[in-house]
């Protein structure tokens, strides 16, 4: 049995896109393996920017494409301190090839406007970074945020019985008959 599970292990590490059901027969362990793999799994990350600035600290949970940063009212995470400016920075919400998202900082507004003083990522100024975890961005005397990627176990976007894996005994299959002649 130790060869035949890792082999199933990477068939549905394989098949994680797609729909497929299998049926596996085990003739020393008489037991039949139903395994029915019908949804896309997400990397599931939360991602988290914890903002120090002249009010204190909080903790803002990323989860929209685009966030607005600066001292303006209207700016979807609102710095408090004279030195930064009304639309300071943007975060970008971006997609890898894996299917995993990360978020992107641009120095502005996505017109290219740029903050008066600039941003500094881990220390460097930049005009833009792709963001990794626990980077500290500096928007100016004592106003900083460090990003976050919380990954947790991966949990399927579809409804939860669409994962299967049933063992079932020779002696259960009384009605389904011989297990070479099922369709599947």
């Amino acid at each position: 049995m130790g060869f035949f599970l890792p082999n199933l292990a990477k068939s549905v590490e394989k098949s994680t896109k797609t729909s497929k059901v299998a049926l596996f027969w085990n003739e020393s362990y008489s037991l039949f393996l139903f395994l029915r793999c019908s949804m896309v799994f997400k990397a599931n990350q939360n991602h988290l920017l914890i903002v120090e600035d002249e009010r204190g600290r909080k903790e803002v949970t990323l989860e929209e494409p685009v966030y607005s940063m600066g001292r303006d009212e209207k700016s979807d995470i609102r710095l408090f301190s004279q030195f930064v400016s009304r639309r300071h920075a943007t975060l970008v919400r971006r997609e890898r090839e894996d299917g995993s998202n990360y978020y992107q900082i641009v120095d502005g507004n996505l017109k290219g406007q740029t903050s008066s003083n600039g941003i500094l990522i881990n220390g460097k100024k930049l005009p833009s970074h792709d963001l990794e975890d626990e980077d500290e961005i500096v928007f100016g005397p004592q106003v900083s945020a460090r990003y976050y990627v919380l990954k947790r176990d991966s949990i399927p976007t579809g409804p939860p019985d669409e994962f299967d894996i049933t063992l079932i005994s020779p002696n259960m299959m009384g009605e389904m008959g011989d297990p070479d002649e099922l369709n599947y």
